[in-house]
């Protein structure tokens, strides 16, 4: 019997795997399934990170979408911040492609666009 489950067991190799995260390692793309949700507590939040900004700590932040629709995000540090986007918020999203633009009011009320990019959004199967 021992042997019978070592010999399964010597079947399991290391692979190869892809993290697949919905923003782009440079922060420069999204890619999004229409329908899915995007919530953080599932690890898939649009998050950014960059410490070329200005301290972000204390502002609001905003992901815009050409299309017209904005979701206000989370900050969690001087440096970083994510934005969660529901099921029925990406089933919405009509275009295919489409310019985003994540924009702070710092705690100064100054505006700054801290990043900008593209959208890819994909249908479900």
């Amino acid at each position: 019997m021992l042997d019978a489950i070592k010999d399964k067991t010597d079947l399991i190799a290391a692979g190869d795997f892809d993290v697949v995260s919905p923003v782009s390692s440079d922060g420069e793309s999204i890619t999004l399934f229409r329908g899915d949700d995007y919530y953080n507590a599932d690890s898939r939040a649009l998050s950014f990170t960059s410490t070329d900004w200005p301290s972000i700590t204390g502002a609001t932040v905003v992901l815009k979408l050409s299309n017209g629709v904005s979701i206000t995000g989370t900050v969690t540090s001087a440096t970083s911040c994510y934005f969660e986007l529901t099921k029925t918020q990406t089933a919405a999203i009509e275009e295919d492609a489409l310019d985003f633009e994540v924009e702070a009011t710092l705690s100064n009320s100054h505006v700054v666009t801290i990043v900008t990019g593209s959208v890819s959004i994909s249908g479900q199967i």
